[in-house]
């Protein structure tokens, strides 16, 4: 926060070669220190189903969060 960056700048730096490593480095408001981790690029599955359940032996109910 505050350091004016746009959202799609974000992307854009994190975004690469799938299996190449970028280094984040965050800030949480509870502690003083920051944190940094090294993230190894790779597909990011996106499941659209959240919940699936049946009402009944005819009538099922699925929700779908992504179509």
């Amino acid at each position: 926060t505050n350091i004016n960056i746009k959202n799609e700048d974000v992307i854009k730096l994190l975004r690469g070669i799938k299996g190449s490593s970028v280094k984040i480095t965050i800030k949480r408001r509870e502690q003083k220190e920051q944190i940094s981790f090294k993230i190894t690029r790779d597909d990011i599955p996106l499941f659209s189903v959240d919940a699936g359940i049946m009402l009944n032996h005819e009538i099922g109910f699925i929700k779908i969060s992504r179509f």
